[in-house]
């Protein structure tokens, strides 16, 4: 796979970001204990192979999110709710955080239509 096709994988529903799997973590840890663990494992499994060669060394690490659709629901539900989260001290989280419940909201309907996009 090389680094175009990568990226391309790497929009599709059910593949998170190291970064948002942390973010969506920190937001269930004390809602959702269990379910925060959950994206701890996945975050420990193994991540999407990166590719090599030159410029491929600044990619960030993936991970294919394989969860029912019930979890993933609840995980909406939360990041919705957490809406106040970290209001005041950096206006840049609410961003991060509207654009984290719109990437999962997307695997949402992927899972609820029973569509793998994630091969």
């Amino acid at each position: 796979m090389d680094r175009e096709q990568y990226l391309r994988f790497c929009r599709q529903p059910g593949v998170f970001s190291e970064s948002a799997l942390r973010l969506t973590f920190k937001v269930l840890r004390y809602p959702r204990p269990r379910l925060a663990l959950t994206i701890q494992n996945i975050l420990n499994g193994v991540s999407v192979s990166r590719p090599g060669g030159e410029g491929c060394e600044t990619l960030s690490e993936h991970f294919r999110v394989r969860l029912s659709a019930a979890e993933v629901d609840e995980i909406v539900a939360c990041l919705a709710k957490a809406g106040g989260w970290g209001s005041g001290s950096c206006p840049g989280q609410q961003v991060m955080l509207k654009a984290l419940l719109d990437d999962w909201r997307r695997h949402a309907n992927c899972t609820a239509t029973g569509k793998s996009v994630v091969r």
